[in-house]
């Protein structure tokens, strides 16, 4: 307390980021519930950020934490990367790894097996992406397929989500609709073709 109320007059903030917050156990959490009662007449002291799995949203929410659960004032929840996106975080990666296109690459059938193992969870895709990464230094490639992703996905025993008859249908009728609307503005041309035609 003493310290955090020395940095008041320097203008200073004090941070506390506790990252896989979901392991902490309860006396820690109640800790730093007590923690966060630190404050003045007008500002709290410290800001406390904590990053989790999904499962801490359930720790916080238990009848012991809910004093601690009710002073969070800001949530975000990270869903799952789409395709697109899961693709552009892998080139971002190997770019900020010094990687980009010129050392390695993954061929874009073997970004939608990542995408497909990894169901778009960035901590899922980090482990894929390392493994297919060994194996492509280990066997001299620059360019990993889709292949070396399967085989790094066995080596984790990681599965392919099956696919339900929702997602399915989903794909076939977006294809479908696609194609009546192809077809709709053929249709269309050809009836103002016959019509200019008949005039």
């Amino acid at each position: 307390n003493d310290f955090l109320l020395s940095l008041l007059p320097l203008g200073a903030k004090a941070l506390l980021i506790i990252d896989e917050a979901q392991n902490l156990p309860r006396p820690i959490l109640e800790f730093i519930r007590m923690l966060s009662n630190l404050e003045t007449d007008k500002e709290k002291l410290l800001q406390i950020v904590m990053v989790g799995q999904l499962n801490l949203r359930d720790v916080l929410r238990s009848p012991e934490l809910r004093q601690l659960d009710q002073r969070v004032s800001i949530r975000y929840e990270l869903r799952p990367l789409t395709a697109e996106e899961t693709a552009a975080y892998v080139a971002h990666r190997l770019t900020i790894a010094g990687g980009g296109g010129a050392v390695v690459s993954f061929m874009p059938k073997a970004l939608q097996s990542v995408y497909k193992y990894s169901a778009g969870i960035p901590r899922v895709i980090n482990l894929l992406c390392d493994r297919s990464l060994l194996t492509a230094y280990s066997s001299h490639a620059t360019r990993i397929g889709a292949d070396a992703v399967r085989a790094a996905a066995e080596s984790l025993e990681l599965e392919a989500p099956k696919q339900t008859l929702r997602d399915w249908m989903r794909r076939r009728f977006a294809g479908f609709a696609a194609g009546m609307g192809v077809a709709a503005v053929l249709a269309g041309g050809a009836m103002a073709m016959w019509h200019y035609r008949e005039y």
